[in-house]
């Protein structure tokens, strides 16, 4: 049987493969590859974390309308589908980013009303598609189990705080 498994195994990885070398758009012997790999579904119940130290495995969370990565006890779950919005929340609360400030680091709230609709996936990865944008900042806070969350446009930190560059992902799905 263990040869069995193995002379599959090495079939698949063949066929796979061969798939992956075919041109976009084509087809040989019933194997397809797909001319995007482009997916619109959305992603509903779903916490948000970071990845980076030293802010590893924080997780967005809404706190008293401003967005905060924290514990993973107190996460929020969030249905992504170009709003981010709290799944469980009665009304509605939408992560928005606020666009106002002159800085490039941009406050992120939880309002009742939608104002980014930008938001988006690449991967597990959480980004604005217009402009495309997949930086955040962690910014420390008088708790060291609390960050502040930004977007970041460029390179500006807020005066006076102690902030690391980050990227917010899906939980992985391995």
């Amino acid at each position: 049987m263990p040869l069995l498994r193995t002379s599959l195994a090495v079939a698949v990885a063949l066929l796979s493969g061969f798939a992956r070398a075919l041109p976009p758009s084509s087809s040989v012997g019933g194997l397809s590859k797909p001319s995007s790999t482009t997916s619109s579904a959305a992603v509903t119940g779903s916490q948000i974390r970071a990845v980076q130290d030293p802010v590893f495995h924080f997780y967005l969370q809404n706190s008293d309308g401003k967005a905060v990565l924290g514990p993973e006890s107190s996460s929020g779950h969030f249905d992504i589908d170009g709003t981010i919005s709290i799944s469980d929340s009665s009304p509605s609360l939408y992560l928005n980013a606020d666009s106002s400030s002159s800085k490039s680091y941009q406050a992120l709230t939880f309002n009742e009303t939608a104002t980014t609709s930008s938001w988006g996936l690449e991967g597990d990865t959480i980004i604005i598609t217009d402009p495309r944008q997949l930086n955040f900042l962690a910014c420390a806070t008088n708790s060291s189990e609390i960050y502040d969350v930004y977007l970041q446009m460029g390179n500006d930190i807020p005066s006076g705080q102690s902030c690391t560059m980050i990227t917010l992902h899906l939980p992985c799905l391995c």
